[in-house]
């Protein structure tokens, strides 16, 4: 069987089981003041508040992952996906997800094993998320939700033991083609909202736990756009906030061009419609691997942050802009750039979570060294202003991408950043060569 799988949206396509797209190769700028930074790089050990970056995935081709933390127990969980075999068991696709937990906030990991919640008749799994109930009725173990894609169809699965089992995965994109999915739900699990990609966003809503679901329907009300959603969140009080970058063209490839919108979609009736509003407007960078994308995180006192990157003009870097709503979305604040004064550099990859009231933990790449480097920042108010920015890609060896002053390429769309009961962030993300040759893996840093 070929499990050759060409995605057609264009933003992720893989390596060997997956085609390349030759246009992303990545041109090498260096100004002076990145050698300055690369120097001061070279010469730094890893932050002492930080673990130190880890390689989790082995040697095996590795990218797109993300992390979600129990913040009641000790318990967190990771994923990720093989672009390309060999396949990890008998019967077991080339293109297939990994998991991983740790019981210990994240300080010990248990060894990848294959989708524990994945069909063994599936042709490949590609683009996972995971999260955590946050707020479980009392004495129960938190559930675990997971979204994926198996092939072009939109999975979805949950487990009540810590992911020592799951239930059977159920469909939610029924007959239609369907990419880059993305999933939020409410602070007891009860409301789940998820949503991906066909040139237009289509969404689905279960309210029962995950046990039934909407017909999948589509959200948005213009045409001729591509969407990708990164971010859902769910208010105390039922409204559903989802953010979502939309090209200029009905299919995202890298021959698309031009001005990206950074939009809102927000419910008030469980899902029944939305309505859709314009936060800002900006367009395609230097190269289509770093074009904008977007998400959005919501802390304990109803504050939500909107993270998203993209350049000021046509070919130009992107920039990383945070904006901060206090009324569940209906208005915004001006953009604040996490990019520090001064930095000339192509950022990309947004990824924040919300915490207890004020609390926003957010990472980010970019070329400020003239190599990528996955950079974190954090907020205590809200979203008003921003610690010192951190180097979480510290390590400088350990895969053959991998120098003092960074690696070659972001493996992938996804990463994904969470904060463990210990009240500290953990963060996962992929590297690679330049141009995103393979293979890749993903790495792990986690506050001390």
């Amino acid at each position: 069987m070929n499990n050759t799988r060409i995605d057609p949206v264009g933003r992720d396509i893989g390596r060997l089981g997956r085609s390349m797209l030759a246009v992303r190769r990545m041109p090498r700028h260096l100004l002076a003041v990145a050698f300055l930074l690369a120097t001061f790089w070279h010469a730094m050990p890893a932050h002492a508040s930080w673990a130190g970056e880890q390689l989790i995935s082995g040697t095996s081709n590795a990218w797109e992952p993300f992390v979600a933390a129990d913040p009641n127990s000790t318990y967190a969980y990771a994923v990720w996906f093989l672009p390309s075999g060999p396949a990890q068991c008998q019967g077991c696709p080339t293109s297939g997800l990994s998991f991983i937990r740790s019981s210990d906030s994240g300080v010990t990991w248990s060894a990848p094993v294959y989708c524990p919640y994945c069909s063994t008749s599936s042709r490949g799994q590609y683009d996972p998320t995971i999260k955590v109930v946050s707020k479980p009725a009392a004495g129960a173990v938190a559930n675990v939700y997971a979204i994926w894609m198996d092939w072009n169809s939109i999975m979805f699965s949950k487990s009540a033991d810590h992911g020592n089992t799951w239930t059977p995965q159920l469909q939610l994109s029924g007959s239609q083609w369907a990419d880059h999915p993305w999933f939020g739900m409410s602070a007891n699990g009860k409301d789940v909202y998820a949503f991906w990609a066909k040139g237009d966003l289509y969404g689905v809503a279960s309210h029962d736990y995950g046990a039934t679901w909407t017909a999948a329907a589509k959200v948005n009300g213009d045409k001729n756009r591509q969407y990708y959603a990164e971010g859902v969140e769910v208010l105390s009080d039922g409204t559903v906030l989802l953010s979502a970058a939309s090209y200029p063209c009905s299919k995202g490839t890298s021959q698309c061009t031009g001005q990206i919108k950074i939009t809102t979609f927000r419910s008030v009736n469980g899902g029944a419609s939305y309505s859709q509003a314009l936060v800002d407007t900006v367009y395609t960078g230097p190269q289509w691997m770093t074009n904008s994308l977007e998400t959005v995180a919501l802390d304990a006192a109803g504050t939500l942050v909107l993270m998203y990157t993209g350049a000021p003009s046509l070919g130009a870097y992107n920039q990383v802009f945070v904006r901060r709503s206090t009324d569940e979305g209906l208005t915004w604040s001006a953009a604040t750039q996490l990019q520090d004064p001064g930095v000339s550099a192509d950022g990309c990859y947004p990824a924040i979570v919300g915490g207890a009231a004020g609390s926003f933990r957010a990472s980010f790449f970019d070329t400020r060294t003239g190599e990528f480097n996955v950079w974190y920042r954090e907020s205590t108010d809200g979203g008003v202003t921003w610690s010192a920015t951190e180097r979480l890609s510290n390590q400088t060896s350990g895969a053959p991408y991998k120098n003092a002053n960074g690696f070659g390429a972001p493996y992938g769309d996804y990463s994904g950043i969470s904060i463990l009961s210990t009240g500290k962030t953990v963060a996962i993300f992929g590297e690679s060569a330049p141009a995103q040759a393979p293979p890749g893996g993903i790495w792990m840093n986690r506050q001390l």
